[in-house]
């Protein structure tokens, strides 16, 4: 069995982006990291990275640190 254990990105919690597919806005940077694993018990890790996933339609687009940070910026972002 593959269990998915995905994390918010420290930096980026707030930060929710637009969803390309199902047009909404759900969208949120992620670190993705996928385990094989036996009785819901994490084994060996087979795939790492960070992603933006949708939380709606489960969308996803690999991303890379250059990549968030400018999407950060350019985003109309304002911390409360």
């Amino acid at each position: 069995m593959i269990d998915d254990f995905s994390n918010r990105i420290q930096g980026y919690e707030n930060l929710v982006l637009y969803c390309p597919i199902c047009h909404n806005i759900s969208a949120i940077p992620l670190h993705e990291k996928k385990f094989f694993t036996i009785c819901f018990v994490p084994l060996i890790p087979y795939s790492w990275g960070k992603v933006i996933r949708c939380t709606i339609c489960s969308w996803f687009q690999q991303t890379n640190d250059a990549e968030l940070y400018r999407i950060f910026q350019l985003s109309n972002y304002r911390p409360a």
